[in-house]
């Protein structure tokens, strides 16, 4: 086994990656535990992401968009195989936690950035605290961290998780531009 192909090595990138990963886990992971197995992702994705974070205030925001962009193909790769709900049952069959951590570790971050840049920094992390105030030393699912989330941006977040944590397909936009008649505006529809 190499540890070099592994979906969560980050070592060339950021040779701290684990231990920073690790480190995070102290608050997502063992200050809040997970319900069952389908909550995993809450604690893998959460230290998962602070760590890439943590990457970018110590070297730059060029590390994290290397990070995340070898999260997001590493996940891409294998998502046929289920959403991140399923946990550690990912890759379990084949016997292949490759899939499990690519799965439940990176696109697992690569859905918390998204969230964060669909929410915005000042909602996404006033979110986070507030996430992590109610639920510390307790154990929190999706459904809670998710309505924590919708109490602080007027999005309602409900078809994101359905798309992004229960899902296991990459939703489809459809993008239909309309150049008016008199070619001074144009109007793109994005659905």
């Amino acid at each position: 086994y190499s540890w070099s192909n592994d979906p969560v090595s980050f070592d060339p990138i950021y040779p701290m990656f684990f231990i920073a990963h690790e480190t995070a886990q102290q608050w997502w992971g063992q200050a809040i535990g997970w319900k069952n197995y389908h909550e995993q992702w809450l604690s893998e994705g959460l230290a998962q992401y602070f760590a890439t974070l943590y990457a970018g205030s110590d070297r730059g925001p060029d590390t994290v968009r290397t990070l995340l962009t070898q999260m997001r193909d590493s996940a891409e790769a294998v998502m046929s195989q289920g959403p991140i709900s399923l946990g550690y049952r990912l890759g379990h069959v084949q016997n292949e936690g490759q899939i499990f951590r690519a799965i439940v570790y990176n696109k697992s971050a690569v859905v918390l950035h998204m969230l964060r840049r669909l929410m915005g920094d000042e909602a996404f992390f006033a979110g986070i605290r507030q996430f992590y105030r109610d639920w510390r030393f307790s154990k929190a699912g999706t459904d809670d961290f998710r309505a924590i989330m919708e109490t602080q941006t007027k999005i309602r977040l409900s078809r994101f998780f359905e798309r992004w944590i229960l899902g296991s397909t990459i939703p489809r936009i459809r993008v239909t531009p309309k150049i008016e008649a008199d070619g001074k505006a144009a109007v793109v529809r994005i659905e």
